[in-house]
């Protein structure tokens, strides 16, 4: 696993020579071809698969060498084991597809290699986070062209009634919000609790988004609603009919709007604190950035891991229940959320 890992080939072929069991793992259930693609060492991946290295073994906790590969960016080593039959559909614990994984992070040739090969672009994570949603939310441009120019379902919307123009527009992503309406999204969807893709580019202070949906609307011709204060118990949604009616500078001045779920991977910025389920809680710190595959530390990385399962829960609801995240089955951080899940890494 360490040569794997470092990318010793001519000491991985000695190993194997020599009688190695080539599918072993560790504790967490990682084989030398999970470690090899993590780091990218195509070659010892490579050579591994041409000894009879299953790719399609899982971790402990559902992780695939096709998605560290995907994850980290390693575009030769997916080519490798796509090669190789690797299983494109296969998710983790939280349902994550090394497809989902390559969007959510830009990485627009490995999606493209992914999705060729059988990888489904309508596939959701735990909390119905579609592919495109993810692609939308980190504002990849090419990425979500690729996924509409392949009949991804561009309406779909999340558990909490998210879609993934409301998503880019919450983020800011005016490039993504006007190809999104370019190709036919719905802006008067709302989420659960009342949100509109216009009313959440107001609240982030995303002027040209805010100003080019407001547009689109009138341009439509159509009546949509555009909630002004989701918080409160009275009515107050507006409908936009024409822009005598309704200017911007009107729409600019109404009350805030109430928050939505934010994705996994948002990028957090507000300093301000939530609170949730009866709970206060500080706004959580930035999704963090994969470590590098050079002079790999096996521990930093389950550090990082462990950073990444405790981003996903602090930025989702915090309903009653609660549960535990663990790492090698003792306790790191106990949480509420619904539905009931065990994260482990």
């Amino acid at each position: 696993m360490i040569a794997a890992l470092e990318g010793y080939v001519t000491t991985a072929q000695i190993l194997i020579d020599l009688g190695c069991n080539i599918n072993a793992c560790d504790v967490d259930g990682v084989t030398a071809v999970m470690f090899a693609s993590f780091a990218g060492k195509s070659e010892v991946v490579e050579v591994l698969c041409n000894h009879g290295a299953d790719v399609n073994l899982v971790s402990k906790h559902g992780w695939t060498a096709l998605m560290f590969a995907a994850l980290f960016g390693h575009q030769k080593t997916v080519d490798l084991l796509l090669s190789h039959k690797a299983d494109a559909h296969a998710k983790n614990d939280i349902e994550f597809t090394s497809l989902i994984w390559a969007a959510a992070f830009g990485h627009l040739t490995i999606v493209q290699a992914i999705h060729k090969n059988g990888g489904n672009i309508q596939s959701k994570d735990i909390n119905g986070c579609s592919v495109l949603m993810w692609a939308a939310e980190n504002g990849h441009l090419d990425t979500v062209q690729y996924l509409l120019q392949n009949k991804c379902d561009i309406d779909s919307q999340d558990k909490y009634g998210c879609t993934a123009v409301m998503r880019a527009a919450r983020k800011g992503h005016l490039a993504v919000v006007q190809i999104l309406c370019q190709s036919g999204a719905d802006i008067n969807k709302c989420s659960t609790n009342g949100s509109t893709a216009f009313s959440l580019a107001l609240k982030g202070g995303h002027d040209r988004t805010k100003e080019f949906l407001l547009q689109t609307i009138i341009e439509r011709g159509t009546r949509g609603t555009v909630p002004l204060n989701t918080s409160s118990g009275e009515d107050s949604n507006r409908n936009v009919n024409t822009a005598q009616e309704h200017s911007l500078e009107d729409i600019s001045s109404t009350p805030k709007v109430g928050p939505i779920p934010p994705a996994p991977m948002a990028q957090h910025s507000q300093a301000s604190e939530e609170t949730r389920a009866g709970r206060t809680l500080p706004a959580p710190p930035p999704f963090p950035q994969p470590p590098s595959s050079e002079n790999f530390d096996y521990n930093n990385f389950i550090d990082y891991m462990k950073t990444c399962a405790d981003h996903y829960m602090r930025t989702h609801p915090r309903p009653p229940r609660p549960i535990r995240i663990s790492v090698d089955g003792e306790p790191n951080d106990e949480v509420d959320c619904q539905p009931p899940l065990n994260i482990s890494l």
